[in-house]
């Protein structure tokens, strides 16, 4: 049996090897939360469909359908709940204002300067004979001015802090360059990182620039957006000036409509924070050497314990991390013996990781 383990899956075993084994491993299928929808997930996962059309075709107009198109195809099912359905709809605005803004304010430029070698390319690195670590670079590029090449990684952000604080450690990073390296049969540098800064998070919605100005939708049907003031005459005055307007009436002084307007009309001064893009983070193939045969000892030893153990030892071998994460983990009542996987399974609390899989292969198709 040959053990296939991703990136994402590393990451939540880092964060907490219990959580792995819930999500990814329980029943053969893992499990994941029935009664709220994975928001990061769903906004990084429409950001990335996006990017990766725009760089494939050079639209805007494209990126965003195909990023829209995504994240209704996950979002589906969840639209019963009014609350929900409110949240989906807004953080939706949130991922044209992400992309819209990068085509508009940094293509030309981004286009200028890379070469695109491929997009989204799956590239799959044989750990060991049993195992298979699946890689796959947002894009890969070459710098026209260097000539060297560099995987690209998206990334979503809701930390303000650099882009070379937040991965110049990350190893997975420099995993996907070993891997292109090999695929390709040329030298990978290293690995460039660009992020979409959501903003902060307040009662349940994202807040920033982009969308503090237009929200949607009214339960009424309209639209309510802001126009910025552009000089106070007065301390006391506001900042802004907020506008209703009916569902078809778009009243921005841009050439374009709705949030894509929106987005074209602020000063790229004071939204240029929300599209990061960092130096070149030069991978060291010693160390990307030393973490593959970590991965391959954890991963052996997780295989035995999930072919030869008893439940026992299973929630011995994966063991729990707890803190402040915990409050919000869909899996704290088994961790905790407030309940059992099986109850939070029957009661319709969790329901089979393979759920997205039919709209994914849907989106493909």
């Amino acid at each position: 049996m040959i053990r296939r383990v991703s990136k994402s899956g590393i990451q939540v075993y880092v964060e907490c090897p219990r959580k792995y084994y819930y999500q990814y491993v329980y029943d053969g299928i893992g499990y994941v939360n029935a009664q709220d929808p994975a928001l990061d997930l769903l906004i990084g996962l429409g950001v990335h469909a996006g990017m990766a059309t725009l760089l494939e075709t050079g639209s805007g107009e494209e990126a965003i359908k195909d990023a829209l198109k995504d994240y209704d195809l996950r979002c589906a099912g969840w639209e019963e709940d009014q609350k929900i359905s409110i949240s989906l709809a807004y953080h939706r605005n949130l991922i044209i204002a992400l992309v819209w803004g990068w085509y508009y304010h940094h293509y030309e430029n981004f286009k200028e300067r890379y070469e695109i070698l491929s997009i989204e390319k799956v590239t799959p690195v044989p750990l060991a004979t049993n195992i298979e670590l699946f890689c796959k670079a947002d894009a890969v590029l070459r710098d026209r001015l260097s000539g060297h090449v560099y995987v690209l990684n998206w990334k979503t952000l809701s930390d303000t802090a650099s882009m070379e604080e937040l991965f110049t450690y990350d190893i997975q990073m420099w995993t996907e360059a070993l891997a292109t390296e090999g695929a390709i049969g040329e030298h990978v540098v290293g690995c460039i990182v660009g992020g979409f800064y959501k903003g902060y998070k307040r009662d349940g919605l994202y807040q920033n620039g982009l969308t503090l100005g237009w929200r949607q939708p009214q339960r009424d049907g309209s639209y309510l957006f802001a126009v910025e003031r552009p000089t106070k005459q007065s301390k006391k005055e506001a900042s802004w000036v907020r506008f209703e307007t009916a569902s078809n009436d778009y009243s921005l002084p841009t050439q374009s409509e709705g949030v894509q307007g929106w987005v074209e009309w602020l000063d790229p001064r004071s939204i240029s924070k929300y599209w990061k893009w960092s130096e070149p983070l030069l991978k060291n193939d010693e160390v990307v050497e030393g973490w593959l045969a970590q991965q391959v000892r954890r991963e052996s030893n997780t295989q035995y314990i999930l072919e030869t153990g008893s439940e026992m030892d299973k929630l011995e071998y994966f063991e729990q991390k707890c803190g402040k994460p915990c409050r919000w983990c869909p899996y704290k009542d088994p961790c905790f013996m407030q309940s059992d996987m099986s109850t939070l399974i029957k009661e319709g609390k969790l329901k089979p990781r393979e759920r997205y899989k039919p709209m994914l292969e849907e989106k493909q198709a």
